[in-house]
């Protein structure tokens, strides 16, 4: 295939695991990996662009490509207050969602969270519902939503409730079934299997993807 795709938040959990899928998958021919510091990933399909995320503008080339994969995002705690988780998992998303649309992509598959809608109670919920209906607004061929509950993975960072929670993940996969499948916890590197599903799929229109 001579298809090319963009990776944003490969640094991440879902992202690594997203890259390293991508990277032993013969469907794209170039992969562009937009990241704070460098990957240390030897592929000869992955170029590397550093950037500032407050001026994304600066790699807009590195949009131009088929699919355009955005695993971005952060925790209240780690960005340190509203205004700078906001900035991630909102702005540097859109943003990144407008530049790749002006440089051609056609789809794009973005991480978001279970629970999210624009007019929630909870300000995590708000934001990234809020992300959703402005990538959503946003004329590719496709948009891809992928709401996964907890995540579970190796992370670089501790996360001390997480790290509890994945203890007792496998007790909650036989309880919540169902209606209920959505809440459960779910393996990273499968949400980055979806994704690129997904991709592949190539199926128009807005979609949105839970209990994955």
């Amino acid at each position: 295939m001579n298809k090319k795709a963009c990776v944003l938040g490969a640094t991440g959990l879902v992202g690594s695991n997203l890259l390293l899928l991508l990277t032993n998958d013969t469907y794209y021919s170039a992969i562009h990996v937009i990241t704070r510091r460098k990957v240390h990933l030897q592929a000869r399909s992955v170029f590397q662009y550093i950037a500032d995320f407050n001026n994304l503008e600066t790699v807009a080339h590195a949009f131009s490509v088929d699919d355009v994969y955005c695993c971005l995002g952060t925790t209240m705690k780690k960005a340190g207050s509203k205004e700078a988780f906001k900035q991630v998992d909102y702005d540097y998303v859109v943003k990144a969602a407008r530049i790749a649309h002006a440089q051609g992509a056609k789809q794009f598959l973005v991480v978001s969270a279970i629970g999210a809608h624009p007019h929630s109670l909870f300000f995590y919920n708000r934001i990234k519902g809020q992300m959703e209906k402005d990538v959503a607004s946003i004329q590719f061929d496709a948009v891809h939503i992928f709401r996964p509950s907890l995540l579970l993975g190796q992370r670089d960072e501790k996360r001390f409730l997480e790290d509890i929670t994945q203890r007792c993940a496998k007790p909650l996969h036989y309880i919540l079934k169902g209606p209920l499948k959505k809440y459960a916890p779910v393996e990273a590197k499968h949400v980055a299997a979806s994704m690129i599903q997904a991709a592949k799929a190539h199926i128009p229109g807005i979609h949105i993807h839970e209990a994955l």
